[in-house]
């Protein structure tokens, strides 16, 4: 049985073009326990840089890659993640069923908490910002 999926994909108004280089592209804010994530160890606060499965390694750029990965790679098999977190950098396996994460790309404390209360008020106009991503996703099973 295919588990149903919520999917919120949260745009950023007047979004630059897609970041070449960040620091983070994918920051871990929430990890739902029970799901792939938790069990690869994934945790609140690590920050996802990339994916491979084999020799080939895939740079994210956002968000939305991780959401891509969860939905279309996953499935296919599992696949290793590049991490980073005040421990260091690392890959971790992550197996074949859904991620249970919510993720926002890196940006400044006060539109990462506007964007996250938002997020949790349905019907609210999303905030304005200067666009520093093209977008924030929440992935949950």
């Amino acid at each position: 049985m295919i588990a149903a999926r919520w999917i919120c994909a949260c745009l950023l108004l007047g979004a630059a073009p897609a970041m070449a280089s960040v620091g983070c592209p994918a920051l871990l804010v929430a990890v739902r326990a029970g799901l792939e994530g938790a069990a690869a160890g994934l945790a609140k606060g690590d920050c996802v840089h990339a994916w491979r499965r084999g020799d080939e390694v895939f740079e994210l750029r956002d968000p939305l890659d991780l959401e891509q990965i969860d939905l279309d790679q996953l499935p296919r098999g599992g696949v290793e993640l590049e991490i980073s977190n005040p421990r260091g950098r690392r890959w971790v396996a992550v197996g074949t069923g859904a991620l249970g994460v919510q993720t926002l790309p890196e940006l400044p404390e006060d539109q990462r908490q506007a964007l996250l209360a938002w997020g949790e008020a349905p019907g609210v106009p999303p905030p304005r910002t200067t666009g520093t991503a093209r977008a924030a996703v929440a992935v949950a099973s």
